[in-house]
């Protein structure tokens, strides 16, 4: 994946943590439920948006990460 592809995820990424947060704040009918809980979308969306980003500053820099070696 370039950095072009990643740049992209990133912000499909953003779009939808952010359309969840406002999902989630939105006022229900009592006794409506959720049927995908806009908690778990905007969890899930942090956690790919830090991957993604991790990603993006290996790809940019040339640095990885070294593996860390047991004892």
């Amino acid at each position: 994946m370039d950095w072009q592809s990643t740049a992209w995820a990133m912000a499909f990424v953003a779009a939808v943590t952010i359309a969840a947060n406002i999902a989630g704040r939105r006022p229900r009918r009592l006794g409506r439920v959720a049927l995908i809980p806009a908690d778990v979308v905007q969890l899930v969306g942090l956690i790919l948006f830090l991957v993604l980003a991790g990603h993006l500053f290996n790809e940019l820099t040339g640095r990885t990460v070294p593996a860390p070696t047991p004892f």
